[in-house]
């Protein structure tokens, strides 16, 4: 991993095909996979779905006013993988405002929405330009894979509002490092947009200006 960050920041070629090298790392991660649950049956998806389930199960018989639950199916690999994306959603964005029942929970949503708000308005007002740009940045990109494995993990694991608030901490420094350099991202493209605006104005009417000033005889 060092390696391939050392690689990733010193090569301007590498970084030129980023998204070719992220897929391959993805495929590579799953070859890794693969070949682990072969080697230790224990951590083979199969295994880790069930005992997800089992988790999953306990947790909803707990009962308490803060208890969600994620519909995956007979809990089997593929019930998982369908869920994940709610998953990741209820990692980063919940308990919304009228799931809160008391105040840390009102505080954890007070925070996620704001977050939620950031990350939604530098996708929107970039039109999604912001996402290209995470894949330059090594560090940014780090953080992408990190919330991805981290929040999808934690929020099939999770069935308690007060739970999830805890087992996100890890998560939620990369995830504000990659709401603000979205932000930032953003705001700097607006600017620029801004600042070109009256200089393509002034050159313009100063074009036409001089095609329509009458010529010198």
């Amino acid at each position: 991993g060092a390696m391939g960050w050392l690689v990733f920041e010193r090569s301007k070629s590498v970084r030129a095909h980023a998204p070719i090298y992220f897929l391959v790392g993805v495929i590579g991660g799953i070859g890794l996979v693969i070949a682990l649950s072969a080697l230790f049956p224990q951590f083979s998806p199969t295994n880790i779905a069930e005992q997800t389930a089992l988790q999953q199960f306990h947790g909803a018989s707990a009962g308490g006013g803060s208890v969600y639950s994620i519909q995956t199916g007979d809990g089997g690999v593929n019930g998982q993988l369908a869920a994940a994306p709610l998953a990741l959603l209820t990692v980063l964005a919940r308990p919304f405002p009228w799931e809160a029942k008391g105040v840390p929970t009102m505080i954890a949503s007070i925070e996620m929405t704001i977050l939620t708000f950031l990350l939604l308005w530098a996708l929107l007002k970039g039109r999604f330009s912001a996402i290209g740009a995470a894949f330059l940045m090594p560090p940014v990109l780090f953080s992408v894979m990190f919330i991805l494995v981290g929040g999808i993990a934690i929020g099939l694991a999770t069935t308690n509002f007060g739970t999830l608030s805890r087992y996100r901490v890890p998560i939620m420094p990369f995830y504000a490092v990659l709401v603000v350099h979205l932000s930032q991202h953003t705001a700097a493209a607006a600017r620029s947009l801004k600042e070109r605006g009256p200089k393509a104005r002034s050159k313009t009417g100063a074009m036409v200006q001089t095609a329509g000033s009458p010529r010198a005889s």
